[in-house]
């Protein structure tokens, strides 16, 4: 809803998107969620002007972990 009101924060939700495309499908092989996180607050610095840069860092987040306590409860 937030994309149709403004364009200027489209590249926020897309670099969003993507980091938690790439989050879910590697999250067997991620080490350390450092790097991916970085690279993703790379790029949000370089497409946003501090509109809304929390939820580039937060869903991606929150999706690994998820995907993290999912793999726990399974291992129990």
């Amino acid at each position: 809803m937030y994309i149709g009101i403004t364009l200027q924060s489209t590249p926020v939700f897309l670099t969003m998107i993507i980091s938690s495309i790439v989050i879910t499908l590697t999250a067997d092989k991620i080490k350390s969620i450092y790097l991916p996180m970085f690279i993703t607050g790379m790029l949000t610095s370089y497409v946003d002007f501090l509109t809304a840069p929390i939820i580039t860092l937060g869903v991606p987040l929150t999706i690994y972990f998820l995907i993290i306590q999912k793999k726990r409860e399974i291992k129990l």
